[in-house]
């Protein structure tokens, strides 16, 4: 499995999956995931990932307006879980 990149230029913005649209990572993911393919333990690695991903992301558009830092404090939120 590949993990996520979120791209955030002024031109591009979205997710990068290794040539994956994202449907197709979310379906090849779970498909990985409810077949036994991938452990439950490779699962949360991935999951952590992706959500360290996010929370860069969020850090650095965090000052950019109101909406953005909101954001960004629930993503905080979400990591502290991990």
């Amino acid at each position: 499995m590949h993990t996520p990149r979120i791209f955030t230029s002024p031109a591009m913005s979205g997710y990068a999956y290794s040539g994956l649209s994202s449907t197709e990572y979310k379906n090849s993911l779970c498909r990985a995931i409810t077949s036994g393919l991938m452990a439950y333990d490779e699962f949360l690695k991935v999951l952590r990932e992706c959500v360290a991903e996010l929370r860069n992301t969020f850090s650095e558009i965090r000052g950019v307006d109101a909406v953005f830092a909101k954001h960004a404090d629930r993503v905080e939120l979400l990591a502290s879980y991990f």
